[in-house]
């Protein structure tokens, strides 16, 4: 019986520091506290501590040991919504190490000794049996409280302390450089007369106000993202979306998957959360990102699925198309180089990289081949639509893909408008057909295929001079006059092109009609570089 009422006693005193309580003031916290009611004030209004059922906060009552531990939990960010998954991982790892302390509050110890706050050691130093109840006293605060501040590596590094508390003998050498931590950071001040104190008994008004001296220290900020890439060197991490790379501390805890790792073993593509503290990162909860998955095919089209961006890629050696949704943070690349969605093209060799099931890399090359043809079979059809067409003597079938363009006699078509013994050219991207525009308007007339360069043109009187070279290797000089709408293409885009875009050196190809004398008429040019 007595175990118990114990043990009930000890869950009041922990509740009334952790429960929070609705009263906006405490009854108790009159003048003769000032000097911490901000404090106070402040911490009770951020969670951290509250206040007795009664509406007092009784700040002359003493913090035990396990209470204190509990509270620097809080500060440094157990309740966070953002570190849900480092308590997850932290409970996993050391909540049955702990067992036999039997604690009541087991999950915010165990995330101190994940973020490398204390040892398991030291933590069942500090609450084995009636030590978790027992009132921490000022050496052990600053104890606490620098490991809680991050200061444990300055501790280190400290050669000589420098202290002028009259009473500094009485201070356990153990502890001499924390309480040189606390005094130099402004966490911990003497209790007057130029004394510390080392044995006194910490009370809840200066608990607050430590807390709070440290809470306004690190003023936490949280960031999630995915690892584009780590610098290690230079102590730099960069998230995914984000433009400026992040600031990593020296000796931050970065877990892995729950385990302790180094700045440079953390692999890009890793889910990470951020803890900042003043825009620096001090704490890496990270897991493993998905494996990624390629698939290689042609893109057969693309469209918007409930507002998603999403790619219908053929894979090689497929009959059916599959669907994949694009990630926000794409990065796609064509031909070799950085491009954007709206630059991928119907009939595009693609290979896709997927990540959690959205594309998060599309590497494109887009093949274009220009050939001038006769139309010899159309075939509609609601799925797939074929072109056969002959030239220079050979007669090859097309895809013709959705939305393809048709332009015929300078004005925009469909399918339904071409015809059997059609003069035509064609744009061809991976052998699919992506746009169509008549050769000629004068079907009856004779017409030739001239290669060659440019030596002059004349934009006013729409003449072009062509010097082209025979199967004897014989230049001749060409005059070619341009029709008005004739059709000139570009074939390295596959864009229209006017006249102006014609210049001196050019390589063209021009289906032409002669008119006797080295003189010829067009209606379509292809400027081939």
């Amino acid at each position: 019986m007595k175990k118990w009422g114990a043990l009930l006693l000890a869950m009041v005193m922990i509740l009334s520091c952790l429960t929070a309580y609705a009263a906006p003031i405490f009854s108790d916290v009159d003048d003769s506290w000032s000097w911490a009611e901000k404090a106070i004030k402040s911490m009770y209004k951020e969670g951290m501590i509250s206040g007795y059922t009664d509406g007092t906060y009784r700040p002359g009552n003493g913090v035990t040991r396990l209470e204190s531990m509990l509270l620097i939990a809080r500060v440094l960010g157990y309740k966070e919504e953002a570190m849900a998954s480092a308590v997850e991982n932290a409970v996993a790892l050391y909540e049955e190490k702990l067992a036999d302390l039997e604690l009541l509050y087991p999950k915010e110890i165990c995330y101190l000794i994940y973020n490398g706050i204390f040892t398991v050691e030291e933590v069942r130093t500090y609450l084995s049996g009636a030590g978790a109840n027992a009132v921490l006293k000022r050496h052990e605060a600053a104890f606490f409280l620098t490991r809680a501040d991050g200061g444990e590596q300055e501790v280190r590094d400290n050669i000589a302390v420098a202290l002028d508390f009259e009473d500094q003998d009485a201070i356990p050498v153990d502890f001499l450089d924390y309480v040189w931590y606390v005094q130099k950071h402004g966490i911990m001040k003497g209790m007057g007369d130029n004394i510390f104190s080392p044995l006194t008994e910490v009370n809840r008004a200066q608990m607050a106000v430590m807390l709070y001296n440290i809470s306004n220290k690190k003023g936490f900020t949280y960031a999630k993202g995915v690892v584009a890439e780590v610098n290690a060197s230079e102590n730099r991490l960069k998230i995914r979306g984000v433009t400026t790379p992040y600031t990593v501390a020296d000796n931050v805890y970065i877990r892995l998957d729950g385990k302790l790792v180094d700045l440079a073993e953390l692999p890009a593509r890793s889910e990470v959360t951020l803890q900042l503290e003043n825009d620096v990162v001090v704490m890496i909860e990270a897991q493993k990102g998905a494996e990624l998955v390629t698939v290689s095919g042609v893109l057969t089209a693309k469209k918007m699925i409930s507002s998603q961006e999403c790619l219908i890629v053929r894979p090689a050696g497929e009959e059916e198309d599959i669907t994949y949704s694009l990630s926000p943070l794409c990065v796609y690349t064509v031909n070799g180089k950085n491009a954007e969605y709206d630059h991928l093209t119907r009939g595009d060799a693609v290979t896709v990289t997927l990540e959690n099931d959205l594309v998060i890399k599309v590497v494109a090359t887009s093949p274009t081949a220009t050939a001038m043809a006769t139309i010899e079979e159309i075939l509609i059809s609601s799925t797939t639509s074929r072109l056969t067409v002959s030239s220079n003597g050979n007669t090859q079938s097309y895809v013709l893909a959705r939305g393809a363009t048709i332009t015929l006699g300078g004005e925009k078509k469909s399918i339904y408008d071409l015809r059997l013994g059609d003069n035509i050219i064609l744009t061809l991207e991976n052998n699919i057909i992506v746009s169509v525009s008549s050769a000629a308007e004068d079907d009856e007339a004779v017409q030739e295929v001239l290669v060659g360069k440019v030596v002059s043109v004349d934009p006013d009187s729409a003449t072009i001079v062509v010097a082209v070279t025979n199967a004897s290797d014989e230049t001749a000089s060409c005059q070619v006059r341009v029709k008005d709408k004739a059709s000139i293409m570009d074939a390295a885009t596959s864009l229209a092109k006017d006249m102006n875009a014609i210049r001196a050196g050019q390589s063209l190809s021009i289906v032409a009609n002669s008119l006797g004398d080295g003189i010829y008429e067009t209606s379509a040019i292809i400027i081939l570089q």
